[in-house]
């Protein structure tokens, strides 16, 4: 999987999630389709500049989530970006729905959760790691992060990976 594909610094993500999505890429790329992971962590200020739009500030809106309620904010959530011609330079983003059709089945596969399978405001670029399957929800991410940031939910997450 070239790393061509991350459009991200991917050390801001967590190393188990961030091997699940080089996997996913890859198996993308093999089956012809090209994604590139154009969003990845998000501070304080980015998700709530985001959580701002089409509320306070113009625009529609693009997430139900303030900061500490997206798993971008733990470093365990991406969002892809289809590019509709790769033997250009840069990337060409086509956001046709029919080029995320399927991805579900392809994030199943590597026990990533698709944004185009919730109910209200799907997001159809968006994965994100199975924090449900390991008995743990955002607010205890929160809880670990307001003492111990990145490194302090990481644990927390390795720790339920061996539990």
């Amino acid at each position: 999987m070239p790393q061509s594909n991350i459009r991200i610094d991917t050390n801001l993500l967590y190393l188990p999630f961030r091997l699940k999505v080089l996997a996913l890429l890859a198996d993308l790329d093999a089956a012809g389709r090209h994604f590139f992971v154009t969003s990845g962590y998000r501070g304080e200020y980015e998700q709530n500049e985001l959580y701002a739009k089409g509320r306070t500030t113009p625009g529609p809106k693009v997430t139900n989530a303030r900061f500490g309620y997206s798993t971008h904010n733990f470093g365990l959530g991406i969002d892809v970006t289809h590019d509709s011609d790769i033997a250009k330079a840069g990337l060409q983003p086509d956001w046709k729905e029919s080029n995320y059709e399927g991805l579900g089945i392809v994030a199943k596969k590597h026990g990533l959760i698709w944004g185009g399978h919730w109910q209200s405001l799907k997001d159809l670029p968006h994965f994100e790691f199975d924090l449900k399957a390991l008995g743990l929800t955002l607010s205890d991410l929160r809880t670990i992060y307001s003492k111990d940031k990145l490194p302090g939910v990481w644990k927390l997450i390795d720790a339920a990976s061996k539990g």
